[in-house]
């Protein structure tokens, strides 16, 4: 038998259980939405670009995963260099996208899918420079 203590903790960690599990119900169903209305997709890290062109047949995904590390770890850094300039470039032009589709989504009146500084941006200065125009 349950006292009255453990019967209110056990609430407790049911009630959080259950917002993680609403949390990432609405964060998954966000980014669903998102790749609908045309989000810019995140690029891969520089060694997601160095692990595409990696090819090692004949191994299982962890051992593929174990000497992958083991080449990128030796791999000289003027090599690595290509791979983090590759990785910058796309990022950076993954970061004007996306503001780009921000301030789309937030025109529309769609902060709900803006990231947080995003949202507090638009929701400041949006509708003042839209009075200013008109």
């Amino acid at each position: 038998m349950m006292n009255p203590k453990d019967l209110n903790k056990m609430k407790k960690l049911e009630k959080k259980l259950k917002n993680k599990k609403q949390q990432k119900y609405i964060r998954r169903r966000k980014n669903i939405e998102g790749e609908k209305l045309g989000k810019p997709k995140l690029p891969n890290s520089p060694f997601m670009m160095f692990l595409e062109l990696l090819k090692i047949p004949e191994l299982s995904r962890k051992e593929f995963s174990l000497e992958a590390g083991r080449r990128w770890q030796s791999l000289p850094e003027d090599e690595k260099k290509v791979f983090l300039e590759k990785a910058r470039k796309e990022r950076d032009q993954y970061e004007r996208e996306l503001t780009e589709w921000e301030a789309k989504m937030a025109k529309e009146g769609r902060y709900d899918l803006l990231r947080s500084k995003q949202k507090i941006m638009y929701k400041l200065f949006l509708p003042r420079h839209q009075d200013q125009q008109t």
